[in-house]
């Protein structure tokens, strides 16, 4: 999500022409990478623990993984 609000950040500035979105833009990044790593992440590993730890292990933060996953099957 907070990459499509990058990209549209980034669209704005470059349809409106706006060079001070572009400085704006690296710095909006990186605190919102922070915010994201040092107290959301610490809470959710807080609160599950090993469950989170498990998921950030499969999960990527920002891009994702582009290789091929499981099928899964259902059983009706």
């Amino acid at each position: 999500m907070m990459e499509g609000q990058f990209l549209f950040f980034s669209g704005i500035g470059f349809l409106l022409d706006l060079i001070a979105m572009f400085l704006i833009l690296p710095i909006l990044i990186f605190t919102i990478h922070l915010f994201t790593v040092y107290v959301e992440e610490s809470d959710l590993k807080r609160r599950f623990g090993q469950e989170w730890e498990s998921y950030c292990k499969n999960v990527h933060r920002w891009i994702p993984k582009l290789k091929k996953t499981k099928k899964s099957v259902i059983i009706q």
